[in-house]
């Protein structure tokens, strides 16, 4: 499913994707998809973010320190 939509250009996340599928497989019974499933799907929708943009601070952080010309950078 991922490869088909990337041949089309649509925006899709492998994650969403998986998602649908796990719940997608449920049907209407909600009894079938595992507590922890989900615990872990929403922990990792809340850690994600927050970790990906203080890793991209601090990245550019360091490139901009780097840069040549900064004042900061002797």
């Amino acid at each position: 499913m991922v490869g088909l939509g990337a041949l089309q250009g649509l925006p899709m996340s492998t994650t969403h994707v998986s998602i649908g599928a796990i719940s997608g497989t449920a049907g209407t019974d909600l009894s079938r998809i595992k507590k922890k499933t989900v615990r872990d799907f929403a922990i990792a929708w809340l850690i994600a973010p927050p970790f990906a943009a203080a890793v991209a601070a601090v990245a550019y952080l360091c490139a901009e320190t780097r840069r040549p010309g900064n004042a900061t950078s002797r």
